[in-house]
């Protein structure tokens, strides 16, 4: 991965349950608004982490940070997805063709060509995004808890895919990455409809595309 330069605002799609439909049109809208002139910086970016890909096929990264994942979703990736996808699963990476990056379970914000991991792709993802560049982050579908009795807006994942959810353990784990990009001069705020993750600004969908 080349050195990091600034490459606007990302979106962070996660697979909450509080995520809507119309959430994610809503930030096509805002991304597919103001093409940038030939030969400047991209300023309006979507990451979307595993299942959520299949709401938003025009985002421009995909991540997924575990191998059985990919071996149960990749060909439906392939057939549909046209962004960007990555990885820190090695195997994966090289049997799919996907971009990689070396992940490890430390706390806060990984800088040098690492993420840290969190414990969970949400994190990972933020991660990653500060990697690309990015200079805002946007959180939506980050809801680190069950929302009317769901843990993601596409119900469970296939039986050896359905893992427990240690939220509160993942909540926690933020704390040190929220002081760190701040520290880092990124803006991060969470428009989550319903979230346990306090750890970062919380507003509302539609003032924050307006911006």
């Amino acid at each position: 991965m080349s050195r990091r330069q600034s490459t606007g605002t990302w979106i962070v799609i996660a697979s909450g349950n509080s995520l809507k439909e119309k959430d994610c049109e809503k930030v096509k809208i805002w991304k597919e608004k103001g093409c940038q002139p030939p030969g400047e910086e991209k300023t309006k970016n979507v990451i979307v982490i595993n299942t959520t890909f299949r709401r938003a096929l025009w985002a421009d990264v995909l991540y997924a940070c575990d191998g059985p994942w990919w071996d149960e979703y990749i060909d439906e990736v392939k057939c549909s997805f046209t962004g960007n996808c990555w990885t820190q699963d090695l195997d994966s990476s090289a049997r799919y063709n996907l971009s990689y990056i070396e992940a490890k379970g430390l706390p806060g914000l990984g800088k040098e060509k690492i993420i840290h991991t969190g414990e969970n792709g949400g994190y990972q993802a933020i991660n990653l995004v500060y990697l690309l560049g990015a200079s805002k982050i946007i959180l939506l579908g980050m809801d680190m808890m069950e929302v009317d009795g769901e843990s993601h807006w596409h119900g469970n994942h296939p039986g050896y895919l359905n893992r427990n959810s240690p939220y509160s353990r993942w909540v926690k784990n933020f704390d040190s990455l929220a002081r760190d990009l701040y520290a880092a001069g990124v803006d991060v705020v969470n428009a989550t409809r319903t979230t346990a993750l306090n750890c970062f600004k919380k507003v509302n969908l539609e003032d924050v595309l307006c911006q």
